[in-house]
Parts: structure tokens; sequence; C-alpha cells
């Protein structure tokens, strides 16, 4: 079931709460998020409707077992991501960590496993992830229209040949 990002921000708080304690309140989500508590009285109703927490208003909200299951896929997502940034990457920690709660939304099964699978190949191979580190530094920027005059090139060669670019 999908729901919206600020839905799953909410998710991930409650999932966050419960870790410590056994159910969460709307002042404790609020904590987390930094929100009004306006802002975050609806959320847990409408979590509710979609059978991801059990909430009952003015008491309690509590993850149901398929919230427990979706916001830790979250947590996995974005810690997966942060690690790639961080690691891979090269970007400090607190961006990386920004940048991660923004991507993490968006990010499908398929590119999370490959990222997860580009992280392990780099951390069994310093060297390489190394060398990868000193082109990124040492083309600031240019790297960018070399790729698309790449693309470019690879499109006219294989229309040429009468080919269809895929």
């Amino acid at each position: 079931m999908a729901i919206s990002e600020s839905l799953e921000d909410y998710l991930k708080s409650v999932y966050q709460i419960q870790i410590e304690k056994d159910f969460a309140c709307v002042k404790d989500v609020v904590e987390i998020l930094g929100v009004r508590t306006s802002s975050v009285i609806s959320a847990p109703k409408k979590l509710s409707e979609n059978g991801l927490v059990d909430y009952e208003k003015y008491s309690y909200i509590k993850l149901t077992q398929a919230g427990l299951m979706q916001a830790s896929l979250l947590f996995e997502k974005h810690n997966s991501l942060k690690t790639f940034l961080e690691e891979v990457l090269y970007i400090e920690s607190r961006k990386a960590d920004e940048l991660a709660h923004g991507l993490e939304h968006h990010l499908n099964q398929e590119l999370l496993t490959k990222m997860e699978a580009v992280t392990m190949f780099f951390a069994e191979n310093p060297d390489l992830l190394k060398e990868m580190h000193g082109y990124i530094v040492n083309t600031k920027g240019s790297h960018r229209s070399r790729l698309t005059d790449r693309r470019v090139e690879r499109s006219t060669r294989l229309r040429l040949l009468g080919e269809v670019p895929s």
C-alpha cells in the first residue's frame, strides 16, 4: 500500500518511538519531527485507515504488523542510502543523512539492491574506491558534459548503424 512521503515520515517516527517504549503519543511524534501538533493530528488517523497503526484518539499510536514491516523497510532504505552516500561518494554524514531522507521515498528495491552491491564491492576493494574518489575529485563538474557528449555520440553512432538506442 502506497502512502505519501509525509505519512512515511510519521510512520518512521512512530517506529523510532516504539523502539524505546511500547507505544507513541502525538507529542512524541511532534518532538521527533519538529512539527506543530496540529500537523500531526490527522496522520495517525490516515495511518490507521491504511492498517499501519492502531490509534486511539487522545491516547496512543502503535504500529500494526504491516506498519512495523513498512517502517523497518523505510529505515533499511534510509540506512543503505546513507551508507552509500558516505562510504562510496564520501558525502559528509549530516549531508548524507539529509539526502538519504529525501531520496528514500523514491527508491525502488532494484536500485537499492544495486547500490548495496556497489557499497559492498567497494568495501571489499578499497583501492578501487580510492581510485574512483580521486577521479571524482579531479574532474569536478567537467564529467557532466563529457558524459552527455558520450551519450549523444553513442546515440548518433547507433542511428547510423540502424540500431535503436536503449
